[in-house]
Parts: structure tokens; sequence; C-alpha cells
């Protein structure tokens, strides 16, 4: 095998362990995305404010559901 093959080879080796290290730094990006959006979430929900709005929404959308209904 020639010189220049071999350093080919060892650099490609190299870019595969870059790869591996890049997707787990992608992934732990995701989890604190994931786990900023939930807080976030659960932290509306406790809001009694955003309560009586989403309560609102659901009882506005099933009023319209129920008039869309053939009787």
């Amino acid at each position: 095998m020639s010189e220049s093959k071999a350093i080919a080879k060892q650099l490609k080796q190299v870019a595969k362990v870059n790869q591996r290290g890049l997707a787990n730094a992608e992934y732990a990006v995701g989890i604190v995305g994931v786990i900023t959006f939930g807080g976030i979430l659960i932290k509306l929900l406790k809001d009694p404010s955003f309560q009586k709005l989403l309560w609102d929404l659901i009882q506005w959308l099933l009023e319209l559901i129920m008039k869309m209904l053939p009787m």
C-alpha cells in the first residue's frame, strides 16, 4: 500500500471518530432543548390565566364541532 493511501485511510478513520463525537453533541443539544421546552410548558400549564385560556379554547372547539354534526 502506498504512503498516500495509508494516510487517506487514517484520515477517514479520524473523520469517523469525529462524526461520532459530533452526533453525541447534537443529541446533547437536542436533549437540552426538549428539557427547556418541557419546563416552559409546565410553567405555562400551572398558570391560572393560561389554564382559563386553554379551557375556553377547548370549549369553543367542542361547541364548533357540535354545531357541525348532523342532527
